[in-house]
């Protein structure tokens, strides 16, 4: 899993609570590790606001998000970093939308109501 996606699929797949004013950070980082001594690699601070957002408002309008999340990041991990991206910072929503579009698991769609998640996405910039 990328690790950008992760954030996005830890939340989605438990409960959404979210009743704080404050601004909630999430550092995260991959180790890397060589002999006996270990190193962070691709580390980065998040801003999870307008995640926490997103899933609430995701889960409101999907009810399948959390399966359809697992699907995701078993079978196309990259498609859920490429939401994760757009949510966090913005940027291409037709090359999200295309991307929901051709991903299918076991020949079905990852997502079932992709527009919606799409119409979702692009209330949010």
């Amino acid at each position: 899993m990328p690790l950008l996606a992760a954030p996005l699929y830890w939340l989605s797949t438990g409960e959404t609570l979210y009743a704080t004013d404050a601004d909630l950070e999430l550092v995260v980082w991959r180790v890397a590790k060589s002999g006996n001594f270990q190193r962070a690699l691709d580390a980065a601070a998040l801003n999870l606001r307008r995640l926490m957002e997103f899933i609430a408002d995701v889960k409101y309008v999907l009810d399948g998000w959390p399966h359809a999340a697992e699907r995701l990041v078993t079978e196309a991990p990259e498609v859920l970093a490429l939401l994760t991206e757009y949510v966090l910072y913005g940027g291409d929503l037709y090359a999200v939308a295309r991307s929901l579009a051709a991903t299918s698991c076991d020949g079905k769609p990852c997502v079932d109501g992709a527009s919606l998640l799409v119409k979702t996405l692009a209330r949010l910039w």
